[in-house]
C-alpha cells in the first residue's frame, strides 16, 4: 500500500490497483488505467522481496498426483 493506493497480485495474474478511499471492497480494478503507478509501485515490492528473501514460491499444476495415501 502506497497512501490511498493497494498493489495486489495473485501468482501468475497481472497486478491490480486499488484507490482504497473510493473502492474499499477492491472491485474497480485502475491498473489499465494508471500503469505508471502499477509499474512503480511494482518495483518497490520486487526491491522489498529481493531484499527480505521473500519471493514467490514455485507453482505446481494441479494435474500433479497425489502422495500415496493422499488421495
Amino acid at each position: 500500500r502506497q497512501g490511498k493506493w493497494k498493489l495486489v497480485k495473485l501468482r501468475e495474474e497481472a497486478w491490480e490497483l486499488y484507490d482504497m478511499e473510493q473502492d474499499r471492497v477492491e472491485m474497480n480494478n485502475l491498473a489499465k488505467k494508471y500503469p505508471l503507478r502499477v509499474k512503480e509501485m511494482a518495483a518497490i515490492w520486487k526491491a522489498w522481496a529481493k531484499r527480505c528473501q521473500v519471493l514467490p514460491g514455485p507453482i505446481f499444476p494441479k494435474s500433479i498426483p497425489a502422495p500415496p495415501g493422499k488421495g
